[in-house]
């Protein structure tokens, strides 16, 4: 898997994102608003002779105004995107970078004379350990090409929209003026783009990770035996210390409880913390929003983060490992205080976290070469 090429078109694409997210609010936005400026303080002053400048201008201002918006329908999603995956992809660095540490390991033991046990061991965990990132690897390949399709075809949509949007309001301007009959009738083409729309657990807890083999030879995490999802909604300012200390809750309501629980943002990132220790070297694990340290409640930010929040739990739910994993179950069910901060523990001491997470996955019997 050529990490290092997608990690790097990834990071480049977040940049040219991030510089056109700049470039509609704070250059397309402005510059449509000084031309209509101009346009109006012309059509004022020549009110007789050619007053559809005013037209003119207003249409502008107007037209500012839609540049502001659109980023949030094309360019603000890409970015997103390119947020999850390079979270993503730095996991992938980590994960590879530690297997490759113990190969080295397993190749100093095999050269040893004696040890046959600690051979035997060393090759089985190898082994093991192989198969959980070729099993990753493959789930990661998938989701890769669903996100990208899907960003990449909502990208073209709002891009088509959006210019015929504007092409429609130019062509009621350009339609006011000649009715006034102040501007030479001769016909403008409009290039019109045709929008195409795109139709966009209840378990029992498992201390084994199960990878199967598929008829056609690839490894794949065992499916999930009941699938579901969490719905992250509807945030609520709340406060302690008697308004003191103000926060969000955000909403968390799994498909199979009929229940919400609420969380903050800082009971995502400690969600993100164990996950990332437990999982991190087998499963690269999505990053969440970024942390604010200003601005925390402008409702702007308030919706966007809402948003984010539910695509790293969508991330979470698909993964048949991650959706499966009690610290993850424990977050979205726990509403009483006592047993959430009983779960909150237990998960801060698990064992098998990190490389020892290999010791709960079970693979298939292969014959190594």
């Amino acid at each position: 898997m050529e990490i290092i090429e997608k990690e790097n078109a990834v990071k480049n694409m977040k940049s040219i994102a991030k510089d056109q997210i700049i470039k509609y609010r704070k250059v397309h936005n402005k510059k449509y608003r000084e031309i209509g400026k101009a346009f109006y303080q012309l059509g004022s002053a020549m009110s007789e002779e050619a007053p559809w400048f005013v037209h003119i201008g207003a249409c502008y201002q107007e037209l500012s105004s839609m540049w502001d918006k659109q980023v949030t329908k094309d360019w603000e999603p890409v970015n997103d995107i390119m947020h999850d995956y390079k979270g993503i992809t730095d996991g992938w660095n980590v994960i590879l970078s530690l297997y490759g540490k113990i190969k080295e390991k397993q190749t100093e033991i095999l050269n040893l004379d004696e040890h046959k046990n600690e051979k035997d061991s060393a090759n089985a965990r190898l082994s093991t350990y192989r198969i959980a990132v070729e099993t990753e690897q493959k789930l990661f390949k998938q989701e890769l090409g669903v996100d990208m399709t899907r960003v990449g075809q909502r990208f073209l949509e709002e891009q088509l929209n959006f210019h015929q949007q504007v092409a429609e309001r130019l062509d009621r301007l350009y339609v006011e003026c000649t009715d006034m009959g102040n501007i030479a009738q001769e016909s403008v083409t409009i290039d019109e783009h045709p929008v195409h729309t795109h139709a966009s657990v209840a378990a029992s807890n498992q201390e084994v990770i199960f990878i199967n083999e598929s008829i056609n030879g690839y490894f794949q995490w065992a499916p999930h035996s009941d699938p579901f999802t969490c719905k992250v909604g509807t945030p609520m300012r709340s406060s302690k210390f008697g308004g003191i200390k103000p926060f969000i809750n955000y909403q968390v309501t799994p498909s199979f409880r009929n229940y919400q629980v609420s969380r903050r943002y800082k009971h995502f990132d400690w969600l993100h913390e164990r996950l990332v220790e437990k999982f991190g070297a087998v499963i690269p694990i999505p990053p969440l929003p970024e942390k604010q340290v200003t601005g925390r409640f402008d409702e702007d930010l308030i919706e966007h983060r809402n948003t984010r929040l539910q695509h790293f739990s969508d991330r979470i739910c698909r993964h048949p490992v991650l959706a499966n994993s009690e610290v993850w179950r424990h977050f979205v069910t726990q509403v009483d205080h006592t047993e959430w901060t009983q779960g909150k523990r237990k998960a801060e001491v698990d064992q098998n976290v990190g490389i020892a997470l290999l010791n709960i996955i079970d693979v298939p019997s292969v014959d190594e070469e």
